[in-house]
């Protein structure tokens, strides 16, 4: 925290009021309350740290008050440390961690009281534990918090006893160079520096060590052995890895991971965008060393005393419903060859877990008797599975049934009601985030799995055939149009049954088709999965004798895989292997997929790593599934192409084999299991297109509602909207905040087709849906001059997809997007791209010499209209005219060349009718990219009437679009920062105006495109020079840009695979280190371009949609 953020008139911002109702309208302090006091009844601990005096002002800040400043002084430094010592006794706070990484003019043992930290964290301590003894004081060590040497000759001297606790930050070289990493004895210099700079204070039992900071985000091979390396050493490995060298009963030093937040300086816990999605990577490392949780504070001690002005310290609220959430909608899963694809053909890769108990006596998933069952969704979600696997038993389904093992507490909406209503919660809620659903009926009876040996009961009056085919139809219509995707008919088919003998009272493929074709019946929009014989693994009859179902594209057959932690399994004892794994895999089911005979899902598969061979095991059949089906290494898929689909054994911890992906507390990850999973888990899976038809539902089903849709005959243009202007190098809003655009090219309008391209494959609005879940916060948007010509039409859209956009002018079209990007949050940049469609690298200049339609006139009056027609929608800046070539000039005075000049005339123009865009120039050719030539944008400034507008622009890329000389410099990598100094850095250091990259991108097609692609990440997020230290100040942000592209193919190969849906995360990975925050969205009015916009006025708005307003 900061002193500053402790002020009465502090006020909190970038708060989302619908996530966080209890932080609405509270003071920083209080919000703090709540904070603190959650985390206690979670069993957390809180450790308190002064940051800065002056909010975001750390690195200018070279003491623990700001000298000569009236406000910040020593004495108020001490009294903000008075004030909390007694607001948070007996809460969740331990201790205060006095300073963050003391620096600049702080000593230890100097005998100065302005400099010495010893002398001035013993003033502070000794007065904060006067107000509350029972605190902890973590005092750092100088220099940024490495060095606590000094302890030896001048420890800290408390007047309570016991009570201070040293504390260091260490890093590895990802933040800044470390010597002792280059150091030629690394890494078995670590510990030897470590036990001189701070460790002495642990051996020595002098008192605690608190590692308050420490990290890496992996940049470089040696983090990979420093990580483990000083793991091991807070835990008690002073002076080797393979000696602990603790009394027994001690533990090691303790610590704290920087950090939960993504992008900081070694990156986050979680990642960005989604500040949800765990990185396993770090986990992996971190696990084995967490300690044991703490208990949850005693909710019968009294709160301490809080500030009576301070109302709104109380528990945090829960929440309870009365009725499942409305179900979006969804459109059924189908078959095509050994794929499953959507409605509109584009394969799907279910990657889920099984989470038991519907099976059971109980009637209901194990868990709930300690979670609430969203809470326990919601993270099988945020842990990255797409599919939620739900055994059942036919006895689940009886009226009579009831369930037991429910925490109501913690599922107040389950209480009462039968194991098929509280089913119908689970379906409905997982319909609301997007997790699919398959259904597999376990058993018959409850808990009787290993007792049935066919899918009936013989000679048992219930449990016949034709009760389990009744079931299955009666839940085929109950669920139809729901997150269920489709029924596993019988899980591991045993015992009697068999394959193709020709008995239609044991062969499964026959009970299989006839079960199918009732249920398909009933539902046609479900997938069947049919499991092998021989326990779900044998599938080697099919090839002779297949299912075949009434409904074609619904069939998939499924196995189940363990290793041989389970039972003995003869391939793992096999000499050859794992080579034998392969083909026995083949054999015994991958046929099925390599033949194209349907698609395959593997329903359960699971380890417990209790054997060395689970470590061969489990990598090789990941990649198996993934389409090495024939050499490690080497996919066998076909292009767009995606593996077999797959549920992991299971959610449950427990669970046989292996234990679950939860620990025994039905909360922690077993991030060992994650980190060989993520790779490989599929992108979510978004609600289908409104526009589509849904599945029928049976009426009879009044608890699965749908949403109601909002239909538009085209799309309003106008909002209240706030725009963007230029300090210095920076872009600000009207707060004089810096603001980030880190957007995504979508190319198309400029094309032959005058639309964005990828329409032929996917809805519109879900691309610009899918951007924005990307992390992007802006699309620039290129367009020809001839596209918005009367004439234009729009071509290469799948009007089925998109029916609204038919009959609609390219123009009209773009309408539709600019409305929509500004109803989610997305700013748009608009760039004349080129005079014709596709014709931008043979035209030379801005207009075309001798043209009698694009000339110069035509250009501006273009931008002109354009101006008006889009002023105050989400386009907030237009880039005159994309890269301008070798035949432009600047400062040459010549009016038919010198591009400079006319940008002023194109832009004053601009200006006249729409004064609040950002104007947008890029250079010009020279001995650089296109367009990328601002060495004389010094001496020859552009000059627009409305100051404050103007952002150069450029474009960078790497060797895979052209060769370059500075690629092939021997000097290379220090030969690219001097090119970018030369050509437009000088802008941004000396402050002359912002710098906006319109394109950058790789397909990483040469090795050098991996060391050029960071560094220009890290020039654009500030590191002008190459000391690795960042230039920008505190509240400034980096260099706004947008990756070229979304598109697939192209220069670049884009951000989206040929599929247009499955993202490439090499490269997200890189360019997600410069992503900014996402910009709020606005509500446009009923009214456009002479267009009308209808809303469903016979839909009811439910309660909890009701809107109020607070303040402004």
């Amino acid at each position: 925290f900061s002193n500053q953020m402790l002020l009465p008139g502090a006020q909190t911002v970038g708060v989302n009021a619908y996530e966080n109702p209890d932080l609405e309208g509270l003071t920083p302090l209080q919000c703090l309350d709540r904070i603190v006091y959650f985390a206690g009844s979670l069993g957390l601990r809180v450790i308190l740290v002064r940051y800065s005096a002056k909010s975001d002002n750390f690195y200018s800040e070279r003491s623990w008050y700001i000298p000569g400043d009236a406000y910040y002084t020593e004495a108020q430094y001490i009294a903000d440390w008075v004030m909390l010592a007694k607001r948070y006794a007996g809460t969740a706070v331990v201790g205060a961690d006095l300073w963050d990484q003391p620096r600049g003019q702080a000593t230890w043992g100097a005998g100065n009281a302005t400099s010495d930290w010893d002398q001035a964290a013993t003033r502070a301590g000794n007065a904060l534990l006067a107000a509350n003894p029972a605190w902890l004081v973590f005092v750092q060590g100088i220099e940024w918090g490495s060095n606590l040497q000094g302890v030896r000759t001048r420890p800290v001297q408390l007047s309570v006893r016991n009570k201070v606790v040293y504390a260091v930050v260490q890093f590895s070289s990802d933040p800044a160079p470390n010597a002792w990493i280059s150091d030629p004895t690394f890494p078995s210099n670590l510990r030897p520096n470590w036990n001189q700079y701070f460790g002495f204070i642990v051996s020595g039992q002098i008192a605690p060590v608190f590692v308050a900071e420490f990290g890496t985000n992996f940049k470089y091979p040696s983090d990979y052995v420093w990580l483990p390396r000083l793991l091991n050493y807070t835990a008690g490995h002073f002076s080797s890895d393979q000696r602990n060298d603790l009394p027994p009963g001690h533990l090691g030093m303790s610590w704290a991971y920087l950090a939960v937040n993504p992008g900081s300086a070694v990156g986050g816990i979680v990642q960005d965008p989604d500040w949800t999605t765990v990185d396993y990577t770090k986990m992996y490392y971190l696990q084995p060393f967490l300690a044991a949780p703490f208990s949850p504070l005693d909710p019968g001690v009294p709160l301490p005393p809080v500030n009576p002005n301070v109302t709104q310290v109380y528990p945090f609220p829960t929440f309870t419903s009365t009725q499942a959430p409305s179900l979006p909608l969804y459109t059924a899963l189908r078959t095509s060859g050994s794929q499953i694809v959507d409605r509109m053909g584009t394969p799907v890769r279910l990657t889920g877990v099984n989470w038991y108990g519907f099976e059971g006596t109980a009637f209901i998933p194990q868990g709930l008797w300690t979670r609430g069952y969203q809470a326990l969704l919601r993270q099988v979600k945020d842990l990255g599975f797409n599919c939620l696997r739900l055994p059942f038993s036919n006895q689940m389904l009886l009226a009579t049934s009831l369930t037991s093992g429910i925490n109501t507490f913690q599922n107040p909406d389950l209480e009462g009601r039968t194991p098929l209503q509280c089913l119908d919660k689970i379906v409905a809620y997982c319909g609301l985030i997007s997790l699919r659903v398959i259904l597999v009926r376990s058993s018959n009876k409850a808990n009787n799995f290993y007792n049935e040996q066919s899918w009936y009961i013989p000679g048992d009056a219930y449990y016949t055939e034709a009760q389990y085919i009744a079931d299955w139809v009666m839940l085929a219509k109950r669920y139809a149009g729901t997150a269920v995707v489709g029924a596993d008919l019988w899980d591991q088919p045993r015992g009697q049954a068999t394959w193709g003998a020709g008995n239609a009272t044991s062969d499964w493929d026959q009970a299989a088709t006839r079960a199918g074709n009732a249920l398909l019946a009933a539902n046609p929009a479900w997938l069947v999965f049919v499991e092998g014989v021989n326990w779900g693994t044998d599938l080697r009859a099919a090839a002779v004798f297949p299912v075949r179902l009434s409904v074609k594209g619904r069939l998939v057959y499924s196995v189940v895989q363990f290793t041989d932690d389970w039972n003995t399994n003869a391939w793992f004892t096999d000499p050859t292997f794992p080579d034998n794994l392969r083909p026995n895999w083949n054999s015994y089911f991958g046929f099925i997929v390599t033949q194209q005979v349907a698609p395959l899902l593997i329903a359960e598969f699971g380890t417990g790593f209790e054997k060395t061979s689970d470590y061969t095991w489990l990598p090789r059949f990941l990649n198996y599934t993934a389409g090495q089906y024939f050499k490690e290494g080497h996919s066998a898929l076909a292009p767009g192409h995606r593996g077999m689909s797959w549920c992991w054994q299971a959610l449950n911890p427990g669970s046989q084999p292996g234990g679950g992906v939860l620990q025994a507390d039905w909360s922690t990850p077993d991030y060992a299991k994650l980190f060989h999973l993520q790779p490989f888990l599929s992108a979510a899976l978004p609600p289908a297109d409104p526009s589509l038809p849904l599945p029928a539902v049976d009426p009879n089903v009044t608890s699965l509602v749908p949403q109601p849709t909002i239909q538009a005959s085209s799309a309003p243009t106008t909002a209240s909207f706030s725009y963007y202007h230029t300090r210095g190098h920076q872009i600000v809003d009207q707060h004089g905040k810096s603001v980030r655009l880190a957007g995504i090219n979508w190319y198309g309008f400029e094309s032959l087709g005058n639309i964005p391209q990828g329409l032929w494959k996917r809805n519109w609005r879900s691309l610009i849906d899918q951007t924005k879940s990307m992390g992007f916060n802006s699309f620039r948007i290129p367009y020809s001059n001839e596209m918005l010509r009367n004439f234009s039409v729009v071509t290469g859209v799948w009007w089925d997809m998109n029916p609204d956009l038919v009959g609609l002018t390219p123009l009209q079209c773009l309408d539709k997007i600019v409305d929509y990007c500004g109803q989610v949050g997305m700013r748009i940049i608009l760039d004349r791209h080129s005079s014709e469609r596709d014709r931008f690298i043979q035209e030379p200049l801005w207009y075309l010499p001798g043209h009698d339609y694009y000339t110069e006139e035509r250009f501006i009056e273009d931008w002109v209209m354009l101006a008006k027609r889009y002023r105050n929608t989400a386009i907030v800046a237009v880039d005159l005219w994309n890269e301008p070539k070798k035949n432009s000039t600047w400062g040459s005075g010549d009016l038919a060349t010198d591009w400079r000049l006319a940008a002023e005339r194109v832009g004053n123009a601009i200006q006249a009718v729409n004064p609040d865009w950002l104007l947008m120039v890029e250079g010009v050719g020279g001995a650089t990219w296109w367009g990328g030539d601002l060495s004389k944008a010094g001496e020859f400034p552009v000059r627009f009437k409305i100051p404050h507008k103007l952002v150069y622009s450029m474009h960078e890329y790497c060797e895979d679009v052209s060769e370059q000389k500075w690629f092939t410099d021997p000097t290379f990598p220090a030969s690219l920062r001097p090119i970018w100094d030369l050509n437009f850095g000088y802008l941004l250091r000396q402050k002359i105006a912002p710098v906006y990259v319109g394109e950058y991108g790789t397909r990483f097609a040469h090795p050098r495109d991996y060391i050029w692609l960071p560094l220009w990440v890290n020039y654009t997020n500030g590191q002008y020079t190459s000391d690795g230290v960042n230039d920008l100040l505190p509240g400034e942000t980096g260099l706004s840009w947008t990756y070229w592209a979304l598109n697939p193919g192209g220069d670049t190969g884009g951000i989206l695979m040929d599929d247009w849906t499955t993202p490439i995360e090499q490269k997200l990975s890189y360019i997600r280190k410069a992503m900014a925050p996402l910009l709020p969205t606005y509500d446009p009015p009923i009214q456009g371009l002479g267009v009308n916009f209808t809303v469903n006025s016979t839909i009811a708005v439910p309660a909890a949609s009701r809107y109020r307003t607070l303040h402004h």
